[in-house]
């Protein structure tokens, strides 16, 4: 808003209104503070709520909070300290855009983004992020006539996209004015066009009240510090540093990979000869036993045949001859009644021999028996007599 007279206010509602009404939808309540209570009239039917003093909308706060925390991000990620308003009004606008260029948690719809739905326009494209805010491009000219000597490009700031097609907004730098332009050739941001942005912050009458163009804070009364040009440059150094290091490494990763790829062609070259190494080996080991297991066969082919010859000669050499066959056919039962009866014979010799001593055994016993009986009778005479004698 350009100021916050009741006119100013009132058609900027009415413009955020019939955003809404275009669409089909129907807006029944405005909340908002204080300062809006002139207009309460002038947006019937829709209601005018408004907060009391001290009171706020806490949807309104987050929202704010979160636009200022994405602009923060941009402004100190560039190495400008003052800006023209031409880019703090811009700035917004890249946050604004991609916090409704995606589908809310917790909004209306999961597939639908809040820009789709309020204005028609589709989904984001590639075409809005060709740039980023605060980047230095040089603009072509579009001048008609080529045979002249006028530029034939100007140096400007990117802004913001400008329409659907591909068109951006810049700055230019020679004039601070917007352009809007469907070529351009992005540069290298020196120092000197760094200067150059001060000096449209400073220099222009609607800009000396903004030389400290942007007050950021962490908390009430601690400043975020901007880095500065000179910050900047340090930075860039810095990262320029550490892009060659990262260079260097990927470039010592690449050459340790490369030689670990051969250390690993090599191993697996030496793993595949040693397989074939091996599997010719092994071929070599199964001819051998193989030819082994020929010759051991052949081998035991001959020993068996050797012993089938040497029973055969055993059977020949254990063959009976005629006589013996001719002999050998007296009855078998007549050989054995022969045999008995020799036998018997020797038997019968044996016991009366047996006999024969045995009784001449008891003739000696009987003998003997008989002339103690002898003796024991004449004593017992010989007693009786000396007794007779002695009487």
């Amino acid at each position: 808003m350009k100021d916050r007279s009741y006119k100013q206010m009132l058609m900027c509602v009415h413009n955020a209104m019939n955003m809404y009404l275009a669409r089909g939808h129907t807006i029944d309540y405005v909340f908002a503070d204080s300062e809006f209570a002139s207009i309460r009239d002038g947006i019937l039917p829709t209601v005018l709520e408004l907060a009391a003093a001290g009171e706020h909308v806490p949807e309104v706060e987050r929202s704010v909070r979160i636009l200022k925390d994405r602009i923060r991000t941009i402004v100190f990620g560039l190495p400008y300290e003052y800006y023209p308003r031409i880019m703090l009004k811009a700035v917004v606008h890249p946050v604004v855009s991609m916090l409704n260029s995606f589908p809310s948690q917790n909004g209306v719809s999961q597939e639908f983004s809040p820009r789709t739905i309020i204005t028609g326009i589709p989904s984001i494209s590639a075409k809005e992020f060709k740039l980023e805010f605060g980047e230095y491009v040089q603009v072509h000219s579009q001048e008609t006539k080529t045979n002249n000597l006028s530029l034939r490009s100007t140096g400007a700031i990117a802004l913001c996209p400008a329409n659907l097609h591909g068109g951006w907004s810049f700055t230019s730098l020679h004039t601070g004015e917007k352009l809007i332009r469907y070529s351009w050739t992005p540069c290298n941001l020196t120092a000197d066009i760094n200067e150059r942005v001060h000096d449209l912050s400073k220099d222009r009458k609607a800009f000396k009240s903004m030389y400290i163009s942007t007050l950021f804070e962490w908390a009430p009364g601690h400043p975020i510090e901007h880095i500065g040009i000179e910050g900047a440059n340090l930075a860039n150094a810095e990262f320029d540093e550490f892009n060659e290091n990262t260079e260097n490494n990927a470039q010592e990763n690449e050459e340790v990979n490369v030689h670990e790829e051969e250390t690993n062609e090599n191993a697996v070259n030496t793993d595949n000869e040693n397989d074939s190494q091996r599997s010719e080996n092994e071929d070599d080991q199964s001819e051998a036993d193989e030819n082994m297991n020929e010759t051991e066969i052949e081998d035991v082919n001959e020993e068996q045949e050797i012993n089938a010859n040497e029973r055969n000669n055993e059977e020949q050499e254990n063959q009976p001859t005629f006589n013996e066959i001719f002999y050998s056919n007296v009855p078998e039962d007549e050989e054995m009644a022969k045999n008995n009866d020799a036998e018997e014979a020797v038997n019968d010799d044996k016991n009366k021999d047996h006999d024969e001593s045995t009784i001449t055994t008891t003739n000696i016993e009987t003998g003997e028996e008989r002339s103690a009986e002898r003796d024991n009778m004449n004593n017992l005479e010989n007693e009786e007599e000396r007794s007779a004698t002695e009487h």
